[in-house]
């Protein structure tokens, strides 16, 4: 992997394939959670596929104040300017999804097409639902305990338990498991405090001058 000073942060990223440019923005907790897409021949064939760890990932940048989605994704925007890439599909997990939101809205000339996988919005009616059963995360995480603060917080994403979460995760994306909980205090304390700030809705959209045909 590669590292370019972007916005201020060292950020890393990786470029792979040949074609149409495609930036992967993954979720907070795993920086290299788009690595089994990449490796589907379709998409090692057909795109140019950029991945990075966002700002705080690794530790590449440090302060005590969250990061915003907006400063993210002005870091993605200029990832792109920095690769020379004018226009990019754009596809988002999770909290990554906020960011390509945040980057549609706040530099859309950059994107071309927007894919938005579980964007996490704090408005939507199973938001509380949601925050109740990662309470027991949340208060992990307070107490000092870190490991168990991810362990429990993506037990309750995957639905699956921390168990089978903990396999399925090492099978596909191996590493990640250590890479959630080295990132725990960067996700705790700066992702889910930026989403509780963050709002997304109609009133952000802008308005497509397209239609979408069938």
């Amino acid at each position: 992997m590669e590292q370019a000073t972007i916005n201020g942060a060292e950020l890393t990223y990786d470029v792979t394939g040949s074609g149409d440019p495609v930036l992967l923005i993954s979720t907070g907790p795993i920086a290299d959670s788009f690595s089994p897409l990449v490796r589907e021949r379709a998409m090692a064939d057909g795109y140019r596929s950029i991945q990075y760890r966002q700002r705080r990932m690794d530790g590449n940048a440090h302060g005590p104040a969250p990061v915003s989605f907006a400063q993210h994704a002005a870091d993605a925007a200029a990832l792109l300017r920095h690769l020379g890439v004018r226009r990019a599909h754009v596809a988002g997990h999770s909290t990554g999804a906020a960011i390509a939101l945040q980057l549609a809205v706040d530099h859309p000339g950059v994107v071309h097409t927007l894919a938005i996988l579980e964007a996490p919005l704090v408005s939507a009616p199973s938001a509380a639902d949601f925050f109740e059963k990662a309470g027991p995360a949340l208060d992990a995480y307070r107490s000092g305990d870190r490991a168990g603060a991810m362990q429990a917080f993506l037990g309750v994403v995957s639905g699956l338990g921390w168990e089978a979460c903990r396999t399925l995760l090492e099978k596909h994306v191996p590493g990640g498991v250590g890479s959630a909980i080295a990132n725990a205090s960067n996700f705790f304390g700066s992702y889910l405090p930026a989403l509780e700030a963050w709002r997304f809705g109609p009133a952000r959209r802008r308005p497509s001058r397209r239609r979408c045909s069938r």
